[in-house]
């Protein structure tokens, strides 16, 4: 009795015996392997969130800043820009898109990977490393970037946000 069905029994095994431990009743009389899958893909979906709502804001940002030639101006020490070139505004523009569809594919399929994993460790080891992947480019921003565009970027005056206009029906 060896080969392949001896190893697929026991890989059946493995799996039930993880399944019935994430399924196990904790004190609160819930099983705790669902409660932490509710928690860590509710966790995953507010970081979602978050980064649209990021995205959002400085796609508006950047639309409610006039349209003319683009210019770089110094003000107290701060950098900022007045206008923005039709082009410079339409390329952020896809990049915003580009940026949310990212968003959207990793968050749809990281609420799949979370929902589908058995092991509760292995659900907290996937949720660590989907917010990883979530933060990479801001990792790599501050590990890559010369430091002189860090200071730059740290000396840009903030944006302003357009103010919505009240609507009185």
């Amino acid at each position: 009795c060896s080969g392949a069905p001896v190893e697929v029994s026991s890989m059946h095994r493995n799996f039930y015996e993880a399944f019935q431990k994430y399924l196990s009743v904790h004190n609160f009389g819930y099983p705790i392997g669902s409660l932490l899958c509710v928690m860590s893909t509710t966790v995953w979906m507010f970081y979602i969130i978050e980064e649209y709502s990021k995205t959002s804001n400085m796609d508006m940002a950047v639309h409610a800043l006039p349209n003319g030639q683009t210019v770089l101006t110094i003000e107290d020490g701060q950098y900022s820009f007045p206008t923005l070139s039709s082009k410079r505004k339409l390329l952020y523009r896809f990049m915003t898109l580009a940026r949310s569809g990212v968003c959207g594919t990793l968050g749809w399929s990281g609420i799949a990977w979370l929902n589908w994993t058995v092991d509760c460790q292995d659900l907290l080891l996937n949720a660590a490393a989907l917010c990883l992947v979530l933060d990479l480019d801001e990792i790599i921003f501050r590990a890559m970037v010369p430091w002189r565009v860090k200071e730059l970027m740290q000396r840009m005056k903030p944006m302003t946000m357009p103010v919505p206009k009240a609507r009185c029906d």
